[in-house]
């Protein structure tokens, strides 16, 4: 029998809590790569371009040894850990900020706004497309972490399969069973994910930014 409450918790959890922690990490990661001067920024920014290059699939490995050596088995975080980098979103952030007219920032500077509230008020709202961007990829990135929850669940005892998710059931039951119906329903899902952060995209750009000059 299928728990479907269940597996619908673990899919949210993970995918809310994981996406939310990629995009802080990226956004802020991008934000002092731009306007913090601090040493070997270059040099981070060049292992940022390295990590672009490297599949997912070649940690997947060393991602489940260290997890598994840290008990981390069977667990929301042993799933989240592991995919929170995000390089593109990151890369992609940070050529955004570079785009921004510094003559804003500086307006803003001689108005007496701190840096908080430089990238609160101006900095943030202007490149919320971008972010919500890296956003759809990161909610999607987080919802289809099937190979991962492959690894670090326990398949054959009953008893530890309480981080599966609903994502995973779908590929299992479609990919490895040949159940169509199930295969549909990741194109649904996919689509009405897609739909839904875009619609609140939509909503939130008109009340967050002001266009007028």
């Amino acid at each position: 029998k299928v728990d479907f409450p269940r597996l619908f918790l673990n899919s949210t959890i993970v995918t809310v809590i994981g996406a939310g922690i990629k995009v802080l990490l990226a956004i802020t990661t991008a934000y002092a790569l731009v306007f913090v001067k601090f040493p070997f920024r270059r040099v981070i920014f060049v292992g940022i371009l390295v990590a672009l290059m490297v599949p997912s699939q070649v940690s997947l490995l060393p991602n489940y040894i260290l997890i598994a050596g840290l008990g981390g088995a069977n667990t929301y975080w042993g799933i989240i850990l592991p995919g929170l980098g995000t390089a593109f979103g990151t890369f992609l952030l940070r050529q955004h900020f570079l785009s921004l007219p510094p003559e804003i920032l500086e307006a803003a500077e001689l108005d007496g706004a701190s840096k908080v509230r430089q990238f609160f008020s101006i900095t943030l709202p202007m490149v919320s497309p971008t972010l919500f961007v890296v956003l759809i990829m990161r909610l999607m990135a987080s919802l289809k972490v099937y190979d991962l929850i492959y690894m670090m669940v326990e398949q054959t005892n009953p008893a530890l399969t309480s981080a599966q998710s609903l994502m995973y059931l779908f590929y299992r039951e479609s990919f490895i069973a040949g159940n169509k119906g199930y295969a549909s329903a990741i194109v649904v899902w996919t689509v009405l994910l897609i739909g839904l952060v875009t619609l609140v995209q939509f909503i939130g750009q008109k009340k967050w930014v002001n266009y007028e000059v």
